[in-house]
């Protein structure tokens, strides 16, 4: 195999041009590796700890606010909607609806992603932000905002084209089916009804 393959030792063979001298150094990749992963439990943990010290002293502010007689209405309400806007936001939304424009769009009908279909993901992403920090007409600030306003709305706007011509007839065709069986959106019986071939009752009938 050796002999096949041109490689004689690790410090002189080189394969297609490739020096395998870098393979004696893979020890140094998988100790950053390690220390990397050592720094993010320690990021994880601390965030966590900051987050739960953070969330118990909001609710005894509350509670003590509640019980507190002197509190004036106005000062309750407004700590109240501080707090519930806070707990609201606890859950990133918009991460998971960009989480489930990517499983739609690259999951497959099992609405999962693969190794590969997530690899597939991860190099579109990749190009997508290569061509915003490469685009030389807007600032930097822009390229900057784009990242951080990014949500599930461009995503899809990026991902689905569509002929706005060939569009427009089939709304039209789906506007006037409308009109003419009396239907709306949202209404169950009304498109069973138009689907078994009967016309759908009205408030008039």
């Amino acid at each position: 195999a050796e002999d096949l393959f041109g490689l004689k030792s690790p410090s002189g063979a080189k394969i297609d041009g490739v020096d395998m001298t870098a393979l004696d150094l893979k020890w140094h990749l998988r100790s950053w590796t390690a220390l990397i992963f050592i720094w993010f439990l320690v990021q994880l943990v601390l965030s966590a700890c900051i987050g739960w010290l953070a969330f118990v002293v909001k609710v005894a502010f509350l509670v003590n606010m509640i019980f507190h007689n002197e509190t004036s209405t106005q000062d309750f309400v407004w700590y109240t909607l501080v707090y519930l806007n806070q707990m609201i936001d606890v859950v990133n939304v918009r991460s998971l609806l960009i989480k489930r424009i990517q499983t739609f769009a690259f999951g497959g009908s099992d609405a999962r992603r693969s190794v590969e279909e997530e690899y597939l993901l991860q190099m579109y992403l990749a190009i997508l932000q290569k061509q915003i920090w490469t685009c030389q007409q807007i600032r930097w600030w822009q390229k900057l905002a784009i990242m951080c306003q990014f949500d599930d709305v461009d995503l899809q706007e990026l991902m689905l084209e569509e002929d706005p011509i060939v569009k427009g007839s089939i709304l039209l065709s789906v506007k006037q089916h409308m009109a003419r069986t009396e239907s709306r959106p949202g209404c169950i019986s009304a498109v069973v009804n138009t689907c078994a071939g009967a016309r759908p009752k009205t408030a008039g009938d």
